[in-house]
């Protein structure tokens, strides 16, 4: 994964994940694949058109460099942004896989912690207008996220969404629970 934040001042010699792509070191290490960050919301901090720009250019130097590449969306709480985001993506002829970024099982805090560094834009206010929405994220939220993508993806495969991303915030094990659980439940519904 190679993003580069957006901080006042970077830390080290990059400034950005473009920097990173040109420097050449990706694939003179061996690297073959990289991903690269989108966005279902408003960043906070970058317009959507200095994201576009960005995308565009650090999509031109991978695929110079021969790298396999991906998408990795920030997460949010809603799924209708992330399948705007997948459409706008393939309307600007982006046929590069996307990975769905979600948040993994946690508690509301921790979950209204990260949301607000992390840049996840207006489906925070479900958060703020629904508290049961952040509430329930260790059981159900999650889950009706990954159905209503499945859902998705089964009526729009032109959409390539290749899988999901989980942000664990630290909660790794619960995260592996919740998949277990729901390759479970999948597979005594198949």
């Amino acid at each position: 994964m190679v993003i580069g934040g957006d901080r006042d001042h970077p830390r080290g010699p990059f400034s950005d994940s473009l920097q990173v792509l040109n420097s050449g070191l990706l694939p003179k290490h061996g690297i073959k694949t990289v991903y690269l960050s989108c966005y279902p919301e408003e960043h906070p901090r970058i317009s959507s058109d200095q994201l576009m720009r960005a995308r565009a250019a650090k999509l031109a130097v991978a695929d110079a460099a021969g790298l396999l590449v991906g998408l990795v969306s920030q997460f949010c709480f809603e799924a209708g942004p992330m399948i705007q985001m997948a459409h706008e993506l393939r309307y600007q002829g982006i046929i590069h896989p996307l990975r769905i970024g979600l948040a993994g099982p946690t508690g509301p805090a921790i979950l209204l912690k990260y949301a607000m560094m992390c840049g996840v834009g207006p489906s925070i206010r479900a958060l703020r207008d629904r508290k049961s929405v952040a509430t329930n994220m260790m059981a159900g939220t999650t889950e009706g996220l990954l159905m209503e993508l499945a859902k998705a993806c089964k009526a729009e495969p032109a959409l390539l969404i290749g899988g999901v991303h989980f942000f664990t915030f630290g909660s790794l094990s619960r995260t592996v629970e919740m998949i277990a659980r729901l390759e479970h439940l999948e597979a005594e519904n198949a």
